[in-house]
């Protein structure tokens, strides 16, 4: 490898990771990038590009491109208004479609999001006069609804968190409590175990099932999507319970804290108790990277300093990482010191930069003198007399 690539390298995987402006087929090979880049597209609540990626991406010629295009043909422009999830009543099926219709548009259409939810909730008041006599507006719109649907015996969330309104529907739960140690303190917490989804959120339609939520925190009370995690791994330990958790303590101390920030502490979160799920963590982060104001998972792990700390810890942590794994015992301690470990990837943001400029300096150096082989030295320019 010639020493420039050596050089660009690094560089080059900084601006993958922070911008995202790179076309998907230079960060993976083959159906890969055109998948990861269209999950990419989709998390962050914008697909108007996405029929073009699936025409540019020479999904004829691949079976699994062939399928996701048509699957996002079928789902985004369908001939008849599709009905794909199994409902109990035709009030909960119209709820369904009403959602379905308003995500398809504000997914297409991003620009006129207030348009398109204005027109949701005109079709949730009509499907609630048509079955209750009644005509309610704004959020005691929504509040009717969770009611309605508890007598039809089915568990309701909506969420008006951005970009899209969201909405879950399920038939079982179960419930569990649990003390989660974070990095500031202990909280107990009661977790809701959800089973039988009916409806799984904006994420989940717009990603046609690659990318969904499985996890949030409403009332104090923090809801799993049961399917999606083995309770006694790290994933769950970590991802889930401690992601979750810092939501809630959040919450609990600033009310206010808007949508972007509680995202990114609880990434940070993440980092200070992930251990054998570390490298996964990071690929989850770097491959959600997007900066998306509307977008607040996106944003989240996407802000730029949040990306350079992942890239400082793909590069720098492992053999420290690989330490921690000895026993239970040392685990525990470097858990302990979590917080001072966050700590270590900034120091990357430092020596990365000084590495690449200094690298490239003693190239320059080295060019000018003639002392790389095969390249001739720089002949000294000659200042001409005026």
């Amino acid at each position: 490898m010639k020493l420039f690539e050596k050089i660009s390298l690094p560089l080059l995987a900084c601006c993958c990771l922070t911008g995202g402006w790179f076309p998907a087929v230079c960060r993976a090979e083959g159906n890969e990038a055109v998948i990861q880049r269209y999950v990419s597209m989709a998390i962050q609540g914008d697909l108007t590009e996405a029929a073009e990626l699936f025409s540019a991406s020479g999904a004829p010629h691949d079976p699994v491109l062939l399928s996701l295009g048509t699957q996002f043909k079928q789902r985004f422009y369908p001939a008849d208004d599709p009905t794909e999830e199994a409902v109990r009543s035709s009030f909960a099926d119209g709820v369904g479609r009403a959602y379905r219709d308003y995500w398809r548009e504000g997914l297409l259409g991003p620009t006129s999001r207030e348009q398109f939810e204005a027109r949701l909730e005109d079709r949730l008041s009509d499907l609630l006069f048509l079955e209750y006599g009644e005509r309610v507006q704004g959020e005691d719109l929504f509040t009717s609804l969770r009611q309605a649907y508890r007598e039809h015996g089915l568990g309701f969330f909506d969420s008006p968190d951005p970009p899209l309104r969201d909405l879950f529907l399920w038939q079982n739960e179960e419930q569990r409590r649990y003390t989660v140690r974070l990095t500031d303190g202990v909280i107990d917490l009661e977790v809701r175990f959800l089973d039988g989804l009916l409806l799984q959120g904006w994420k989940d339609f717009a990603s046609l099932g690659l990318a969904t939520t499985t996890g949030w925190v409403e009332d104090g009370l923090l809801y799993c999507v049961d399917w999606a995690y083995d309770r006694d791994s790290e994933n769950f330990k970590v991802s889930y319970l401690k992601h979750e958790a810092r939501h809630l303590a959040d919450l609990q101390r600033w009310p206010a804290l808007d949508s972007t920030e509680l995202e990114y502490r609880a990434k940070l979160t993440e980092l200070a108790f992930a251990n054998r799920s570390m490298r996964r963590v990071l690929e989850d982060f770097s491959s959600k990277a997007a900066q998306n104001p509307a977008s607040p998972h996106a944003r989240g792990p996407g802000l730029p300093l949040l990306a350079l700390v992942a890239l400082a810890f793909a590069l720098f942590a492992d053999p420290i990482l690989a330490s921690f794994a000895a026993t239970d015992a040392v685990r525990d301690a470097a858990q302990e010191l979590a917080p001072w470990l966050v700590l270590i990837p900034f120091l990357g943001l430092v020596l990365i930069p000084a590495c690449v400029i200094g690298a490239t300096m003693m190239f320059c150096d080295l060019r000018d003198k003639g002392r790389l082989p095969g390249l001739p030295a720089k002949e000294p320019v000659e200042a001409v007399e005026p």
